[in-house]
């Protein structure tokens, strides 16, 4: 038998990537995180405190775009583990002056209520050269990076 479960359409939401957490839950990942939950078929936006970030900014003389992504979303333990990249683009009307880009990359490790959908980060690590996030079957987070491999334990 199967069960199509339409998921609700919500203005600047893409998801570029999806995460199987276990049999009933789904993490959808890009631009935004949300959790759907198959049982109840709930579907939740989360909301990383401080994650205020104006998308495009314009004044008279400048212009300023920001992109944030997040890639690679872990859940275990009510911990939210993921890649987060900030890229920020700043342009002027001067002709001899040229855009410049600012790339921000970090692992981001959050603490996560499931009842109240709050998402409180904990840990902001900068510099790793992260290529992926898994979890196995031990509940063990492993991050791989460019030269090592690191094991999270719970």
């Amino acid at each position: 038998m199967e069960k199509e479960i339409k998921l609700p359409v919500i203005d600047q939401i893409n998801y570029d990537s999806i995460n199987i957490i276990d049999d009933n839950k789904i993490i959808f990942y890009g631009k935004n995180i949300s959790i759907f939950t198959i049982n109840d078929s709930s579907f939740k936006l989360l909301y990383i405190y401080g994650e205020k970030i104006r998308e495009k900014q314009d004044s008279y003389l400048a212009r300023i775009w920001a992109y944030l992504n997040y890639s690679n979303v872990v859940l275990a333990y009510n911990k939210l583990i993921f890649n987060r990249q900030l890229r920020t683009i700043y342009s002027t009307s001067f002709e001899d002056d040229t855009d410049s880009t600012i790339v921000e990359k970090a692992l981001y490790i959050c603490d996560y209520n499931p009842e109240s959908n709050k998402v409180i980060l904990s840990q902001k690590l900068k510099d790793l050269r992260v290529v992926n996030i898994y979890k196995n079957y031990n509940n063990e987070i492993i991050i791989v990076q460019e030269k090592k491999v690191s094991i999270l334990l719970a």
